[in-house]
């Protein structure tokens, strides 16, 4: 999407910079084309801009602070609680209230809802908490995993094509190198406000042979779920991989729309790809990050309060290493103990942020496509 919306801009830029001289009756336009050139590059880049930010604010305080938080949040259970609705017997007004052991005089009282049982309670209780600027928990941990996992990429990579098993590795690789960021980004997003400094709050090296699994699990369901999408894409003939040397990524490969695609054609070959992606992101790598994080939330210290309620033993799975356990949960016991009401919770977290990223790209694609059609004049 980045590569397909810088390409955009660069062919708008293009086309209002270096216009086609089309004789007498066109020189007045491209005099118009040339005066505006300047504000038309601004108010493009600042769409860009504006639509990245809207996209990033979406996916990271809803898809991963808000989602990271109903992954470990346990669920609230019904809570019987046995009353004595019989009270001819009773001596005084206070034994309305005793505790009764048959079982017709049981009546069901339901508890209170989880936090992360929809996003607005979540952000509440996120502000009530820890602050007004509490949805941003992480990010500043996130931004320099994001950096370091760039780099590392590109440098293991070797320039490898993005569609390859040399650029899957550098990812798997990367991330893996990078795996104690991820669970000290883990600690900061599902604890409460802590005073201790950023370098103090990612764990040594005996941590990180603890996470490394789980996010070598992650990180490879990741990569699963990329490659048949962007591979069926090239079959469909939605993408063409091209050369690209004017801007920085992490491979040279860029993927166009091709020339001679129909528009009919176009949308049921993306109507498929977006079915694969759903599919394998809902059967592959939702539940590879819901055991990734739930690892790493078995692993909070003792001295970082959780700011949702969770049981850290996980159903007692988890020993602590005083007692001579792994003080962490297992990857098959993280998946067991994810209950079905957690994962109803989480799918619904999901599907709202789909739609809220969808409906927002949607819109900004449109706003970008009619300032570019007005800018080259088609």
């Amino acid at each position: 999407m980045s590569a397909l919306s810088h390409h955009l801009v660069r062919r708008g830029v293009e086309s209002v910079t270096h216009p086609i001289k089309t004789g007498s009756a066109g020189d007045s336009e491209n005099d118009i084309l040339h005066q505006m050139s300047t504000r038309a590059v601004v108010l493009l880049v600042i769409t860009t801009v504006l639509g990245v930010v809207a996209l990033f604010y979406i996916q990271y305080i809803y898809g991963m602070v808000v989602a990271t938080l109903t992954v470990v949040e346990d669920p609230q259970p019904k809570v019987y609680i046995p009353i004595n609705l019989n009270n001819d017997d009773s001596d005084d007004g206070d034994d309305v209230n005793k505790i009764s052991r048959e079982p017709d005089a049981d009546v069901l009282v339901a508890g209170p809802k989880p936090i992360t049982s929809k996003l607005r309670t979540t952000i509440l209780h996120l502000r009530d908490r820890a602050g007004r600027w509490s949805r941003f928990r992480g990010l500043g941990l996130f931004l320099i995993w994001w950096f370091c996992h760039g780099i590392l990429v590109r440098i293991l990579s070797f320039g490898a094509p993005a569609l390859g098993i040399v650029y899957a590795i550098a990812q798997i690789s990367s991330e893996l190198i990078l795996s104690t960021l991820e669970l000290a980004w883990v600690h900061i997003v599902i604890s409460e406000p802590s005073t201790k400094p950023l370098r103090k709050r990612i764990p040594g090296p005996s941590s990180w042979m603890k996470i490394a699994p789980a996010v070598a699990l992650k990180a490879t369901a990741s990569q699963l779920c990329f490659l048949p999408p962007a591979y069926l894409g090239i079959v469909l003939h939605v993408f063409r991989p091209v050369k690209n040397s004017d801007i920085l990524l992490p491979s040279e490969d860029v993927f166009l729309p091709p020339e001679d695609q129909s528009l009919p054609a176009l949308f049921l070959a993306l109507f498929a790809i977006l079915i694969l992606s759903v599919a394998l992101t809902v059967l592959i790598e939702v539940p590879a990050t819901v055991i990734m994080i739930r690892v790493a939330a078995s692993m909070l210290p003792d001295d970082d309060k959780p700011i949702v309620p969770f049981d850290r033993t996980f159903g007692g799975k988890v020993t602590p290493t005083a007692d001579g356990g792994s003080g962490k949960i297992g990857l098959l016991d993280a998946w067991k103990t994810f209950t079905w009401p957690s994962c109803v919770r989480l799918m619904k977290v999901l599907g709202k942020v789909f739609g809220m990223t969808t409906a927002v790209a949607m819109l900004c694609g449109f706003i970008f496509g009619s300032e570019l059609a007005v800018i080259v004049g088609k």
